[in-house]
């Protein structure tokens, strides 16, 4: 009877478990139609999923808000959504908390960055293929992590793939307070290449210049120096043989004329919805080339080919090492969303980047999952 007893008693928590585990909700920050990111942004509760084979539901820690996230709220991106509704975010660092039946080499407690792009890294769990993920190795802190697979990824190809830069040449770039510049800058002084930032001029521009230039920035010039400096006629080893343009119009037009012969303009971005003009000069006599690229694209075609994986690994490598830190990041609650800014305004927010926290969301809710599985 004791037995009986003791079984039943033993269903009946197992069950009140399973009920519980149901009430665990996801909050979501979905939009159903293209617009304004804080008038069509808005949080949804769903159902928490279980994990298929070779699948992990991966609780989000940090997912922080880029300028492309916003662009594709807004509708400027073909690469953006296809289908509403859509989950926003592209980029996150999370916590396996449940796998699927069948073997998986990974265990709870792994940390992971996405090996894809689609919707949904605004969210509190995510449910994820193992096969789209890359395991962050021990001693990453979680703000490194949370910028590679878009941030850090995107400065390294930029100045990987157009030219070959060896040591002593120069890098000429746009936003170099933006989180992508502040990696640029860092990629520069470790591969022992000059860097030239360009920023905007505001109040606060003395102390995001010295920022700027501990991290490895050889100079710094606002919008309104880079018109007139002579940096380039007094230290012509500086000039530069790429330029990195995610502004576009007049400062992209600059940048671009103080290339060097043979020297190269990649644009990544067009924040100021303006666009760069170049001499004729600059085709015919310099023969400088200009080119377009979207990491979004590259990552689509490259994401899981080995060359992608090797460059993560040698990121992953340099932030053990303390040779690359992450963005200056500012964390923001899910509420945030209600005021979300527009692309421009976001950029021009001094050298922060806007992360969404969702450490203490479900903290609780974590630990019973994870007890109670």
């Amino acid at each position: 009877m004791w037995s009986l007893l003791n079984l039943k008693s033993f269903q009946i928590f197992s069950t009140g478990q399973r009920l519980w585990r149901r009430t665990i909700k996801t909050k979501s920050l979905v939009y159903h139609r293209f617009g304004v990111p804080d008038e069509v942004v808005e949080m949804v509760e769903g159902e928490l999923p279980d994990p298929g084979d070779k699948q992990l539901l991966i609780k989000i820690a940090l997912a922080p808000i880029n300028p492309y996230d916003l662009y594709n709220i807004l509708g400027k991106f073909h690469t953006g959504p296809k289908k509403f509704p859509y989950t926003g975010g592209s980029e996150f660092v999370g916590e396996v908390v449940k796998k699927g039946a069948t073997y998986t080499p990974y265990v709870r407690g792994d940390i992971v960055i996405p090996l894809t792009l689609g919707s949904g890294a605004w969210t509190t769990y995510k449910l994820v293929n193992e096969s789209d993920v890359y395991k962050v190795p021990n001693k990453v802190g979680l703000q490194e992590a949370a910028s590679t697979a878009i941030i850090a990824c995107t400065a390294y190809r930029l100045l990987r793939d157009f030219v070959r830069l060896s040591e002593g040449d120069s890098v000429i770039l746009s936003g170099a307070n933006s989180a992508v510049g502040q990696m640029i800058l860092q990629l520069c002084k470790l591969w022992k290449l000059n860097s030239i930032g360009i920023v905007r001029d505001r109040d606060n521009v003395v102390n995001l210049k010295e920022d700027l230039k501990n991290l490895g920035a050889t100079e710094i010039l606002t919008d309104k120096e880079i018109d007139c400096t002579d940096l380039f006629e007094t230290c012509p080893l500086l000039k530069p043989k790429l330029a990195l343009d995610c502004i576009g119009g007049t400062i992209g037009s600059m940048i671009a004329q103080r290339l060097i012969k043979d020297g190269f303009m990649v644009s990544y971005g067009e924040i100021s919805n303006e666009p760069v003009y170049a001499e004729s000069n600059q085709f015919v006599m310099q023969e400088n080339v200009f080119m377009g690229f979207s990491i979004i694209k590259w990552l689509d075609e490259n994401m899981k080919l080995d060359k992608h994986i090797l460059m993560l690994e040698d990121l992953m490598t340099q932030i053990l090492r303390k040779n690359l830190i992450a963005p200056r990041m500012e964390m923001v609650p899910f509420d945030f969303y209600k005021v979300l800014p527009d692309p421009l305004k976001f950029v021009n927010m001094a050298n922060r980047k806007f992360v969404f926290d969702m450490r203490e969301e479900t903290l609780d809710e974590t630990l019973q999952l994870v007890d109670s599985d």
